[in-house]
């Protein structure tokens, strides 16, 4: 999972992902499309913003690493069987008060009722969870600084690369600089 971003997010959606939303929210593909396109990033700042805190890192911490364990191998299978009351309570710690009113802003967008954008998004918010939780754990195996929560969800929102993850392929380059091959001298010329 080392380029898990949005639209990756997206893909891994797309096909069963989006057909099983469609099938629990009674809404169309497309529909279900443009709830993802405007939800991802909206849950992902929230979580970002909830990240900010002490307390709310902890608690997201937490919940990253027991949803990480989920087995998502068949997002299909994951969205049709998927605990919407417990993705309920994930959609209120990560947009507290504003829960409704963002999903009031995204039916309108998208074309269908906040009963069914609630649907869609109580079963994505396990599965942003699990995926969040085995990429973290993923970095922190990689990288023993490990990528830091706020790290990890901003660079999702970017597209780039965590800091942490720079820090230590830097410190990688950096290492293999020193040691240098002769001056002038090819790599291929070194080894015969």
């Amino acid at each position: 999972m080392a380029s898990l971003d949005v639209s990756s997010l997206l893909g891994m959606l797309s096909g069963d992902g989006v057909s099983a939303l469609g099938k629990s929210a009674d809404a169309k593909k497309s529909q279900v499309s443009s709830v993802l396109d405007s939800a991802l990033p909206l849950l992902l700042t929230g979580m970002k913003n909830n990240a900010s805190t002490k307390a709310g890192a902890s608690s997201l911490n937490k919940a990253l690493k027991d949803h990480a364990k989920d087995d998502t191998s068949d997002i299909g299978s994951f969205l049709q069987n998927v605990d919407l009351s417990d993705g309920g309570k994930i959609l209120t710690h990560i947009l507290g008060d504003s829960k409704e009113r963002e999903a009031a802003s995204i039916a309108e967008r998208s074309g269908i009722s906040s009963d069914q954008v609630m649907t869609i998004l109580s079963a994505v918010a396990p599965l942003l969870l699990s995926k969040l939780g085995s990429s973290k754990a993923e970095d922190e195996e990689e990288d023993d600084d490990g990528a830091g929560l706020g790290d990890l969800l901003g660079s999702l929102l970017s597209g780039s690369e965590p800091t942490a993850k720079k820090k230590s392929s830097k410190k990688k380059e950096k290492h293999g600089k020193r040691a240098r091959r002769p001056a002038g001298r090819p790599f291929g010329r070194l080894f015969r």
